[in-house]
């Protein structure tokens, strides 16, 4: 994923945050989670890899 394409999905949840405060349904709260989630899945996703990148890292200099 590339960094515009994050932040598509960023302004996307924002919108629909902004949506659910303004009209507080049901339906814009619903959007707005699953935005929220994807966005903390890519994060956890990313997080995940560089603690991996580091301890590789950590590995082959053991050697």
């Amino acid at each position: 994923m590339t960094a515009g394409q994050f932040a598509d999905i960023v302004a996307e949840m924002r919108t629909a945050q902004k949506n659910y405060f303004r009209t507080r349904s049901q339906k814009s709260l619903k959007k707005s989670k699953e935005l929220e989630k994807t966005v903390d899945d890519i994060i956890a996703i990313r997080e995940a890899m560089q603690k991996e990148k580091q301890l590789n890292l950590f590995e082959e200099n053991k050697k």
